[in-house]
């Protein structure tokens, strides 16, 4: 996706039904930037965005949260429009994901890319997105803090086969691992396409993989190139806009993890403690870290070599649980 497009699309969506001078005046600008930016002769800085998207209207602080699915804790440490705020969010973005890794997902210098993190200078829009995508993979969800990205042209298609592939996973567990099956270099390197070769692989039923194939394909998650499949970019099942779907899948890949318990190079464990609420709550922030590291990892992990499920499971056993979202 050409990023520079993207942005001067989702500037444009922000100016709404204002004319550029309109727009450039209501910001405080004596001179008709929104033209300057709307054409890609200079980008606005991060802060600068967010901030015409909260004048514009929009609730930065509560799309950010969507975008996490928690309250980070930047957003308690200041306004997120803020140069200050922008810095920590890219700071929580970063975790234990190396700058060198960063700049290189980027095409930016690693000097160019800490500056950003720590403060020192602010990204500019195009720049922002980048950074985004490297460190979490999920670029247009971070669009839909700002905008609907089916009302931009370039994000349009995309985000349309994100949301059909998010759909179809929860509809249909198993297709997300038909899906990232493909990316195998074994799967890459067999001479052409074999269903009962994935319903081995997987330990899936061959109607199972069938199935599966064929939805992929008809929502375009993958499609035949030369004598084998491609796959999408989908990383993520977003399951906030289908109440009790969210439940459902975990149910489902528990499932999984109990049927296969036993089976060899599987880790398991397990603690059942009593320990202090302020201990629990570190426990929960420990295991949100540990979370978000793993996802650094697999984001920057090639070639694909095998397939794992990653679970962790926080259980209050008591009445007296504290919050764990």
């Amino acid at each position: 996706m050409d990023l520079d497009r993207l942005s001067a699309e989702l500037l444009r969506s922000l100016r709404g039904h204002r004319s550029q001078v309109q727009f450039s005046r209501w910001l405080g600008y004596r001179s008709n930037v929104a033209h300057t930016w709307e054409a890609g002769k200079r980008w606005p800085t991060a802060s600068t965005v967010l901030s015409a998207a909260a004048r514009v209207g929009i609730d930065v602080t509560a799309g950010l949260r969507r975008f996490y699915k928690v309250q980070p804790a930047f957003l308690d440490a200041c306004d997120p429009t803020s140069p200050e705020g922008i810095s920590l969010m890219l700071q929580d973005l970063k975790r234990d994901l190396p700058i060198v890794e960063i700049a290189r997902r980027c095409g930016a210098s690693r000097f160019q890319v800490g500056r950003w993190i720590r403060g020192e200078s602010q990204p500019r829009l195009p720049d922002l997105l980048r950074l985004v995508e490297a460190t979490s993979q999920r670029l247009l969800d971070f669009v839909a803090v700002l905008v609907d990205p089916a009302t931009l042209p370039s994000a349009r298609g995309p985000w349309a086969r994100l949301e059909a592939a998010r759909s179809l996973f929860w509809r249909m567990p198993h297709a997300q691992l038909v899906i990232l099956a493909l990316e195998l270099e074994a799967y890459r390197s067999l001479p052409s396409h074999d269903d009962a070769w994935l319903a081995e692989r997987l330990g899936l039923e061959l109607w199972e993989v069938t199935g599966a194939m064929d939805r992929l394909e008809a929502t375009g998650q993958i499609a035949r190139e030369g004598p084998r499949y491609q796959a999408a970019e989908v990383r993520t099942v977003d399951t906030r806009r289908h109440p009790g779907a969210g439940a459902s899948l975990k149910r489902w890949w528990a499932g999984v993890a109990m049927e296969r318990i036993d089976a060899p190079g599987v880790s398991w464990s397990y603690n059942v403690v009593a320990v202090s609420h302020r201990d629990q709550q570190r426990i929960v922030e420990l295991y949100r870290a540990t979370f978000r590291r793993m996802r650094a990892i697999v984001a920057g992990s090639a070639p694909a070599e095998g397939l794992m499920l990653i679970q962790q499971i926080l259980l209050p056993l008591d009445r007296a649980e504290p919050d764990l979202d």
